[in-house]
Protein backbone atom coordinates (compact mmCIF):
# COMPACT_ATOMS: atom_id res chain seq x y z
CA UNK A 1 0.00 0.00 0.00
CA UNK A 2 3.13 2.34 0.67
CA UNK A 3 4.23 2.07 -2.30
CA UNK A 4 1.61 2.14 -4.28
CA UNK A 5 0.70 5.63 -2.34
CA UNK A 6 4.37 6.41 -3.13
CA UNK A 7 4.09 5.80 -6.67
CA UNK A 8 0.92 7.79 -7.36
CA UNK A 9 2.59 10.60 -5.61
CA UNK A 10 5.69 10.44 -7.84
CA UNK A 11 3.52 9.85 -11.10
CA UNK A 12 1.35 13.05 -10.05
CA UNK A 13 4.89 14.87 -9.06
CA UNK A 14 6.31 14.21 -12.44
CA UNK A 15 3.44 15.00 -14.54
CA UNK A 16 2.62 18.10 -12.60
CA UNK A 17 6.28 18.76 -13.11
CA UNK A 18 6.47 18.17 -16.90
CA UNK A 19 3.00 20.07 -17.62
CA UNK A 20 4.40 23.09 -15.53
CA UNK A 21 7.77 23.55 -17.80
CA UNK A 22 5.69 23.09 -20.85
CA UNK A 23 3.80 25.87 -20.14
CA UNK A 24 6.24 27.76 -19.61
CA UNK A 25 8.18 27.21 -22.52
CA UNK A 26 4.98 27.95 -24.10
CA UNK A 27 5.02 31.53 -22.08
CA UNK A 28 8.87 32.18 -23.40
CA UNK A 29 7.83 31.01 -26.80
CA UNK A 30 4.72 33.66 -27.52
CA UNK A 31 7.23 36.18 -25.72
CA UNK A 32 9.84 35.58 -28.60
CA UNK A 33 7.04 35.35 -31.33
CA UNK A 34 5.29 38.83 -29.54
CA UNK A 35 2.23 37.19 -29.31
CA UNK A 36 -0.85 39.74 -27.71
CA UNK A 37 -0.88 40.38 -24.29
CA UNK A 38 -3.94 38.47 -23.56
CA UNK A 39 -2.97 35.71 -25.05
CA UNK A 40 0.47 35.07 -23.05
CA UNK A 41 -1.40 36.44 -19.86
CA UNK A 42 -3.78 33.16 -20.06
CA UNK A 43 -0.73 30.99 -20.32
CA UNK A 44 0.58 32.75 -17.07
CA UNK A 45 -2.76 32.18 -15.37
CA UNK A 46 -2.28 28.26 -15.93
CA UNK A 47 1.06 27.80 -14.79
CA UNK A 48 -0.12 30.03 -11.97
CA UNK A 49 -2.77 27.79 -11.02
CA UNK A 50 -0.76 24.74 -11.12
CA UNK A 51 2.83 26.46 -9.63
CA UNK A 52 1.94 26.89 -5.77
CA UNK A 53 5.27 28.07 -4.73
CA UNK A 54 6.67 29.29 -7.89
CA UNK A 55 5.04 32.17 -9.65
CA UNK A 56 5.36 34.41 -13.14
CA UNK A 57 4.22 37.78 -14.04
CA UNK A 58 3.98 38.84 -17.49
CA UNK A 59 4.74 42.45 -18.17
CA UNK A 60 4.50 44.09 -21.61
CA UNK A 61 6.21 47.30 -20.54
CA UNK A 62 7.58 48.49 -17.55
CA UNK A 63 6.17 51.76 -16.22
CA UNK A 64 7.94 54.67 -14.69
CA UNK A 65 7.35 55.68 -11.15
CA UNK A 66 6.35 59.25 -12.23
CA UNK A 67 3.44 58.30 -14.38
CA UNK A 68 1.46 58.34 -10.38
CA UNK A 69 0.17 54.49 -10.02
CA UNK A 70 -0.73 55.49 -6.45
CA UNK A 71 -1.53 58.34 -4.27
CA UNK A 72 2.02 60.30 -4.43
CA UNK A 73 3.34 61.16 -1.22
CA UNK A 74 6.26 63.71 -2.15
CA UNK A 75 7.27 65.11 -5.30
CA UNK A 76 10.49 66.86 -6.28
CA UNK A 77 13.32 67.02 -9.09
CA UNK A 78 16.80 67.43 -8.82
CA UNK A 79 19.83 68.04 -11.20
CA UNK A 80 21.94 64.57 -11.86
CA UNK A 81 25.59 65.13 -12.72
CA UNK A 82 28.38 62.89 -13.99
CA UNK A 83 32.28 63.71 -14.19
CA UNK A 84 34.59 61.30 -16.50
CA UNK A 85 37.32 59.19 -14.99
CA UNK A 86 40.81 61.10 -15.12
CA UNK A 87 43.00 59.05 -16.36
CA UNK A 88 46.51 60.25 -15.28
CA UNK A 89 46.97 62.84 -15.85
CA UNK A 90 43.63 64.42 -16.46
CA UNK A 91 41.12 66.97 -15.15
CA UNK A 92 37.25 66.33 -16.04
CA UNK A 93 35.09 68.61 -15.03
CA UNK A 94 31.48 67.78 -13.38
CA UNK A 95 28.87 67.68 -15.86
CA UNK A 96 25.08 68.65 -15.12
CA UNK A 97 23.37 65.97 -17.24
CA UNK A 98 19.19 66.57 -16.99
CA UNK A 99 16.41 67.14 -14.03
CA UNK A 100 15.40 64.07 -12.89
CA UNK A 101 11.50 63.57 -11.24
CA UNK A 102 11.30 61.92 -7.84
CA UNK A 103 8.03 60.81 -6.93
CA UNK A 104 7.36 59.04 -3.76
CA UNK A 105 4.23 56.78 -4.10
CA UNK A 106 1.79 55.55 -1.49
CA UNK A 107 0.65 51.91 -3.16
CA UNK A 108 -1.94 49.71 -1.99
CA UNK A 109 -1.53 46.01 -2.15
CA UNK A 110 1.51 46.66 -3.81
CA UNK A 111 4.14 43.45 -4.59
CA UNK A 112 7.79 43.40 -4.06
CA UNK A 113 10.28 40.81 -4.75
CA UNK A 114 13.65 40.43 -2.48
CA UNK A 115 16.81 41.57 -4.08
CA UNK A 116 14.73 43.37 -7.29
CA UNK A 117 13.44 47.05 -7.72
CA UNK A 118 11.03 45.86 -9.78
CA UNK A 119 7.23 46.64 -7.68
CA UNK A 120 3.56 45.12 -9.05
CA UNK A 121 1.32 47.20 -8.26
CA UNK A 122 -2.80 46.34 -7.78
CA UNK A 123 -3.61 47.03 -11.25
CA UNK A 124 -1.17 44.74 -12.63
CA UNK A 125 1.55 47.08 -13.64
CA UNK A 126 4.91 47.02 -12.71
CA UNK A 127 7.41 49.97 -11.88
CA UNK A 128 10.70 49.62 -12.78
CA UNK A 129 12.67 53.01 -13.03
CA UNK A 130 16.33 52.42 -13.94
CA UNK A 131 15.39 50.85 -17.34
CA UNK A 132 14.02 54.05 -18.84
CA UNK A 133 17.17 55.27 -18.00
CA UNK A 134 19.64 55.73 -21.12
CA UNK A 135 20.46 53.03 -23.60
CA UNK A 136 17.86 49.82 -22.96
CA UNK A 137 20.53 47.42 -24.93
CA UNK A 138 23.74 48.57 -23.14
CA UNK A 139 22.68 46.66 -19.61
CA UNK A 140 21.78 43.49 -18.70
CA UNK A 141 18.75 44.20 -16.42
CA UNK A 142 18.31 40.31 -15.22
CA UNK A 143 17.77 39.69 -11.63
CA UNK A 144 16.23 37.93 -8.76
CA UNK A 145 12.83 38.59 -10.59
CA UNK A 146 13.47 39.71 -14.15
CA UNK A 147 13.49 36.22 -15.56
CA UNK A 148 13.79 37.01 -19.16
CA UNK A 149 13.38 39.81 -21.54
CA UNK A 150 12.59 40.45 -25.18
CA UNK A 151 12.61 44.29 -26.27
CA UNK A 152 10.72 45.83 -23.73
CA UNK A 153 8.60 42.86 -22.55
CA UNK A 154 9.78 41.21 -19.48
CA UNK A 155 8.88 37.81 -17.94
CA UNK A 156 8.90 38.08 -13.89
CA UNK A 157 9.45 35.06 -12.01
CA UNK A 158 9.63 35.00 -8.02
CA UNK A 159 8.23 32.55 -5.40
CA UNK A 160 5.41 33.48 -3.64
CA UNK A 161 6.07 33.80 0.16
CA UNK A 162 2.06 34.05 1.32
CA UNK A 163 3.46 36.46 3.47
CA UNK A 164 1.36 40.31 3.84
CA UNK A 165 3.24 42.97 5.82
CA UNK A 166 0.64 45.75 6.70
CA UNK A 167 3.00 48.67 5.73
CA UNK A 168 6.20 49.25 4.68
CA UNK A 169 9.09 51.77 3.30
CA UNK A 170 10.95 50.29 0.47
CA UNK A 171 14.66 50.18 0.92
CA UNK A 172 15.58 47.00 -0.57
CA UNK A 173 16.07 46.20 -4.38
CA UNK A 174 18.41 45.05 -6.62
CA UNK A 175 22.48 44.88 -5.37
CA UNK A 176 21.57 45.55 -1.73
CA UNK A 177 24.39 43.06 -1.28
CA UNK A 178 26.91 45.28 -2.55
CA UNK A 179 28.13 47.68 -0.29
CA UNK A 180 28.67 50.62 -2.85
CA UNK A 181 25.48 50.00 -4.24
CA UNK A 182 23.96 49.79 -0.42
CA UNK A 183 25.22 52.68 0.70
CA UNK A 184 24.61 55.24 -2.87
CA UNK A 185 21.51 53.69 -4.18
CA UNK A 186 19.75 52.95 -0.80
CA UNK A 187 20.94 54.68 2.21
CA UNK A 188 20.82 57.73 0.24
CA UNK A 189 16.90 57.22 -0.10
CA UNK A 190 17.19 58.35 3.85
CA UNK A 191 17.31 61.70 1.83
CA UNK A 192 13.95 62.24 1.01
CA UNK A 193 11.88 59.11 3.73
CA UNK A 194 13.53 62.46 6.08
CA UNK A 195 11.30 65.42 4.63
CA UNK A 196 7.99 62.39 4.30
CA UNK A 197 7.39 63.01 8.03
CA UNK A 198 5.76 59.62 7.89
CA UNK A 199 4.93 57.87 11.44
CA UNK A 200 7.58 56.32 13.47
CA UNK A 201 6.01 53.12 13.68
CA UNK A 202 5.68 52.54 9.75
CA UNK A 203 8.32 49.77 9.41
CA UNK A 204 11.57 50.24 6.46
CA UNK A 205 11.62 46.95 4.22
CA UNK A 206 15.28 45.60 3.68
CA UNK A 207 16.92 42.51 2.06
CA UNK A 208 17.96 40.02 4.31
CA UNK A 209 22.00 40.10 2.95
CA UNK A 210 21.48 43.75 5.53
CA UNK A 211 20.96 41.32 8.74
CA UNK A 212 23.83 38.78 8.12
CA UNK A 213 26.87 41.91 7.52
CA UNK A 214 27.45 44.03 10.65
CA UNK A 215 28.66 46.87 8.44
CA UNK A 216 25.45 47.40 6.99
CA UNK A 217 23.32 47.13 9.86
CA UNK A 218 26.02 49.75 11.83
CA UNK A 219 25.42 51.66 8.81
CA UNK A 220 21.21 51.28 8.44
CA UNK A 221 21.19 51.82 12.27
CA UNK A 222 23.19 55.13 12.01
CA UNK A 223 20.44 56.80 9.41
CA UNK A 224 17.56 54.92 11.40
CA UNK A 225 17.40 57.88 13.64
CA UNK A 226 13.67 57.52 14.36
CA UNK A 227 14.04 53.42 15.14
CA UNK A 228 11.72 52.37 12.97
CA UNK A 229 11.02 48.31 13.06
CA UNK A 230 13.09 46.41 10.53
CA UNK A 231 11.46 43.66 8.27
CA UNK A 232 13.90 41.43 6.24
CA UNK A 233 12.53 40.49 3.22
CA UNK A 234 14.27 37.23 1.42
CA UNK A 235 15.78 36.98 -2.05
CA UNK A 236 13.50 35.90 -4.88
CA UNK A 237 10.25 35.89 -2.57
CA UNK A 238 7.18 38.07 -3.31
CA UNK A 239 5.72 40.13 -0.58
CA UNK A 240 2.19 41.67 -0.71
CA UNK A 241 2.48 45.44 1.19
CA UNK A 242 -0.96 46.44 2.02
CA UNK A 243 0.40 49.71 2.07
CA UNK A 244 3.55 50.69 0.56
CA UNK A 245 5.57 53.77 0.77
CA UNK A 246 8.18 53.61 -2.59
CA UNK A 247 11.15 55.57 -2.74
CA UNK A 248 12.87 56.40 -6.01
CA UNK A 249 16.74 55.82 -6.66
CA UNK A 250 18.38 58.94 -5.72
CA UNK A 251 21.03 57.90 -8.02
CA UNK A 252 21.12 56.69 -11.13
CA UNK A 253 23.67 53.43 -11.27
CA UNK A 254 23.12 50.96 -14.36
CA UNK A 255 23.29 47.06 -13.87
CA UNK A 256 25.63 45.07 -15.40
CA UNK A 257 27.13 46.63 -18.98
CA UNK A 258 27.35 44.25 -22.04
CA UNK A 259 30.23 45.72 -23.74
CA UNK A 260 32.31 48.22 -21.39
CA UNK A 261 33.35 50.13 -24.62
CA UNK A 262 30.32 51.24 -24.94
CA UNK A 263 30.14 52.32 -21.35
CA UNK A 264 29.65 56.53 -21.37
CA UNK A 265 30.54 58.72 -18.15
CA UNK A 266 26.84 60.17 -18.30
CA UNK A 267 25.46 56.00 -18.00
CA UNK A 268 25.89 56.70 -14.36
CA UNK A 269 24.32 59.94 -12.89
CA UNK A 270 24.36 61.46 -9.54
CA UNK A 271 22.42 63.67 -7.19
CA UNK A 272 24.92 65.83 -5.96
CA UNK A 273 22.85 66.72 -2.52
CA UNK A 274 22.63 62.94 -1.78
CA UNK A 275 26.65 62.82 -1.46
CA UNK A 276 26.43 65.37 0.71
CA UNK A 277 23.95 63.83 2.75
CA UNK A 278 25.98 60.82 3.24
CA UNK A 279 28.91 62.48 4.20
CA UNK A 280 27.77 64.70 6.39
CA UNK A 281 25.31 61.88 7.96
CA UNK A 282 28.26 59.57 8.71
CA UNK A 283 31.39 61.69 9.16
CA UNK A 284 30.15 62.58 13.12
CA UNK A 285 29.78 58.63 13.58
CA UNK A 286 33.73 58.10 12.77
CA UNK A 287 35.42 56.35 15.49
CA UNK A 288 39.09 55.51 15.99
CA UNK A 289 41.61 53.33 13.87
CA UNK A 290 45.50 53.25 13.95
CA UNK A 291 46.83 54.03 10.54
CA UNK A 292 48.75 55.73 8.40
CA UNK A 293 47.97 58.47 6.18
CA UNK A 294 48.57 56.53 3.21
CA UNK A 295 46.72 53.73 2.87
CA UNK A 296 46.94 50.62 0.14
CA UNK A 297 43.30 49.07 -0.11
CA UNK A 298 44.43 45.04 -0.52
CA UNK A 299 41.75 43.08 -2.13
CA UNK A 300 43.17 39.39 -0.42
CA UNK A 301 39.89 39.28 1.35
CA UNK A 302 37.86 40.19 -1.19
CA UNK A 303 36.40 38.74 -3.91
CA UNK A 304 38.51 36.57 -7.00
CA UNK A 305 37.19 39.54 -9.09
CA UNK A 306 39.68 41.62 -10.59
CA UNK A 307 42.50 39.45 -9.16
CA UNK A 308 45.79 40.97 -10.20
CA UNK A 309 49.84 40.99 -9.29
CA UNK A 310 48.83 42.61 -5.98
CA UNK A 311 52.09 41.23 -4.02
CA UNK A 312 54.36 42.58 -6.69
CA UNK A 313 52.12 45.93 -6.48
CA UNK A 314 52.05 46.11 -2.61
CA UNK A 315 55.95 46.11 -2.56
CA UNK A 316 56.15 49.23 -4.50
CA UNK A 317 53.74 51.00 -1.94
CA UNK A 318 55.24 49.50 1.02
CA UNK A 319 58.89 50.65 -0.15
CA UNK A 320 56.87 54.67 0.34
CA UNK A 321 55.04 53.92 3.16
CA UNK A 322 51.69 53.13 2.47
CA UNK A 323 49.97 50.97 5.16
CA UNK A 324 48.22 47.91 3.60
CA UNK A 325 44.90 47.43 4.75
CA UNK A 326 41.23 45.21 3.97
CA UNK A 327 38.51 48.13 4.96
CA UNK A 328 35.91 45.20 4.64
CA UNK A 329 37.73 43.55 8.14
CA UNK A 330 37.22 47.00 10.15
CA UNK A 331 34.37 48.10 11.60
CA UNK A 332 32.01 51.14 9.58
CA UNK A 333 32.98 53.64 12.67
CA UNK A 334 37.40 52.57 11.78
CA UNK A 335 36.68 52.96 7.94
CA UNK A 336 35.26 56.12 8.17
CA UNK A 337 38.19 57.46 9.93
CA UNK A 338 40.71 54.94 8.27
CA UNK A 339 39.60 57.45 5.03
CA UNK A 340 38.86 61.14 6.84
CA UNK A 341 42.38 60.78 8.11
CA UNK A 342 44.63 59.46 4.83
CA UNK A 343 45.80 62.08 2.52
CA UNK A 344 46.86 59.44 -0.09
CA UNK A 345 44.82 56.22 -1.04
CA UNK A 346 45.46 53.66 -3.64
CA UNK A 347 44.33 50.35 -4.94
CA UNK A 348 42.49 48.06 -7.38
CA UNK A 349 39.17 49.70 -8.44
CA UNK A 350 36.37 47.93 -6.23
CA UNK A 351 33.63 48.21 -3.33
CA UNK A 352 36.36 49.61 -0.85
CA UNK A 353 36.44 53.14 -2.90
CA UNK A 354 33.32 53.39 -2.21
CA UNK A 355 34.59 54.60 1.04
CA UNK A 356 36.43 57.93 -0.69
CA UNK A 357 32.88 59.43 0.78
CA UNK A 358 34.62 60.12 4.11
CA UNK A 359 38.12 61.43 2.51
CA UNK A 360 39.14 65.16 3.15
CA UNK A 361 39.60 67.46 0.77
CA UNK A 362 42.66 67.75 -1.49
CA UNK A 363 43.06 63.96 -0.74
CA UNK A 364 45.34 61.98 -3.72
CA UNK A 365 43.69 58.96 -4.96
CA UNK A 366 45.28 56.31 -7.24
CA UNK A 367 42.84 53.89 -8.60
CA UNK A 368 44.16 51.24 -10.70
CA UNK A 369 42.29 48.94 -13.24
CA UNK A 370 42.24 46.69 -16.35
CA UNK A 371 41.69 49.29 -19.77
CA UNK A 372 40.59 52.51 -19.52
CA UNK A 373 36.73 53.48 -19.37
CA UNK A 374 34.18 55.40 -19.07
CA UNK A 375 32.42 53.79 -15.45
CA UNK A 376 32.12 57.51 -13.62
CA UNK A 377 30.52 55.42 -10.32
CA UNK A 378 34.03 57.17 -8.27
CA UNK A 379 34.64 60.17 -10.08
CA UNK A 380 31.31 61.76 -10.02
CA UNK A 381 31.59 61.46 -6.05
CA UNK A 382 35.59 62.82 -5.97
CA UNK A 383 34.88 65.21 -7.86
CA UNK A 384 32.04 66.66 -6.30
CA UNK A 385 34.07 66.26 -3.38
CA UNK A 386 36.96 67.84 -4.37
CA UNK A 387 39.45 64.90 -4.46
CA UNK A 388 42.29 64.10 -6.56
CA UNK A 389 41.44 60.89 -7.67
CA UNK A 390 43.15 59.81 -10.87
CA UNK A 391 43.09 56.17 -12.76
CA UNK A 392 45.81 54.28 -14.20
CA UNK A 393 45.02 51.33 -15.82
CA UNK A 394 47.28 48.35 -17.06
CA UNK A 395 46.35 48.31 -20.80
CA UNK A 396 46.46 51.16 -22.88
CA UNK A 397 43.93 51.46 -25.84
CA UNK A 398 43.38 49.75 -28.02
CA UNK A 399 43.23 46.78 -25.89
CA UNK A 400 39.14 45.99 -25.10
CA UNK A 401 38.68 44.44 -21.82
CA UNK A 402 35.87 41.50 -21.96
CA UNK A 403 34.68 42.30 -18.60
CA UNK A 404 34.91 45.33 -15.54
CA UNK A 405 35.99 42.45 -13.62
CA UNK A 406 38.75 40.52 -15.83
CA UNK A 407 42.00 39.58 -13.88
CA UNK A 408 44.97 41.31 -15.14
CA UNK A 409 49.00 42.23 -14.49
CA UNK A 410 49.69 45.33 -14.10
CA UNK A 411 54.02 46.38 -14.74
CA UNK A 412 55.13 47.27 -11.40
CA UNK A 413 57.86 49.85 -12.95
CA UNK A 414 54.32 51.53 -14.47
CA UNK A 415 52.72 52.24 -11.38
CA UNK A 416 55.75 53.27 -9.06
CA UNK A 417 57.06 56.16 -11.68
CA UNK A 418 53.18 57.63 -11.83
CA UNK A 419 52.72 56.86 -7.90
CA UNK A 420 56.05 59.13 -7.58
CA UNK A 421 54.98 62.13 -9.71
CA UNK A 422 51.68 61.49 -8.21
CA UNK A 423 53.56 61.97 -4.74
CA UNK A 424 55.79 65.45 -5.76
CA UNK A 425 52.80 66.91 -7.16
Amino acid sequence: MLIKTWLMKTIKYIFQDQFKNLIFRSVLFAMEKNLCRKYINVIVRIFNTFSHKTKIHYAGNFEKSNNAHGAVAYFTQGILCAAKPQYYYQDSPLTEIITQDYVVLELDAAKIIGSSNVVLTSSGKAIYDQFFHGDHNKCDYTDTSIYKYVDKRFLLKYIDSKKIIKCGIMLSGNYSGNYYHFIYEFLSKFLLLNKLNLPNNIPIIVDEIVKHVPQYQDLLNFFNSDNREIVFITDGNCYEVETLYYLPLLNLIPPNFKNIDEIRFTDSLFHLDSITFLRDALLPKKGVAICKKRIFLSRKDASSRRSYNESEVVRIFEKYDFEIVCPESFAIAEQIYMFNNADFIAGVTGAAFSNILFCSQGCKILCMNSAQNELSVFSTIAKHLCLDLQYLSAHEAPYKALSLHEEFAIDPVKVENVLVEFLRR
